[in-house]
């Protein structure tokens, strides 16, 4: 009996932090309903990476430059993977109505990643919309690599984010 409790509270955990992985905390995202056209852009200026001291960090920092595109190719990736190309045209998309700015406030050692997703008109402050991402970074390998796989993922649940809230 123990042992079905215990799977039972898996289950339930497993699917809170699925459910927990996108959440909207202001706002909605009906204003994208019969739009072709999302523009973002990923904002690294408040991000702060757990465990790593001032100099680590500025390292790293120093380094997005470089690597920004590998980063915004993984998260593209995981939206096309959810949203199969089909739904929304998302990325440089300087003539969209919309544009989303994706926050990057944490990243774990592993390469989770915590953000804010900011919607609002083009060249626009006002926000229309305010969601909450997640994305799990990997298990194993180089700093570079496991949050490539959490902005992989960030990417998945931005794409379900459009696709359940905008419908």
């Amino acid at each position: 009996m123990k042992s079905v409790k215990f799977l039972f509270l898996v289950a339930f955990a497993c699917v809170s932090g699925a459910l927990s992985a996108q959440k909207i905390t202001q706002g909605d995202l009906k204003f994208l309903k019969n739009e072709s056209k999302l523009h973002c852009k990923f904002d690294f200026s408040e991000t702060t990476i757990v465990g790593f001291g001032k100099e680590e960090f500025d390292e790293w920092f120093a380094t997005l430059g470089k690597d920004s595109t590998f980063y915004a190719k993984r998260f593209y990736s995981g939206v096309a993977d959810e949203l199969g190309n089909r739904f929304l045209l998302i990325g440089e998309q300087p003539s969209a109505n919309f544009q989303a700015v994706i926050q990057i406030m944490q990243i774990s050692p592993n390469g989770d990643i915590k953000a804010f997703c900011k919607f609002s008109h083009m060249n626009s402050d006002d926000e229309l919309c305010v969601a909450q991402l997640n994305g799990s970074g990997g298990r194993f390998g180089s700093f570079m690599g496991l949050v490539g796989d959490g902005m992989r993922e960030l990417g998945e649940n931005f794409g379900k984010l459009l696709r359940k809230k905008s419908k």
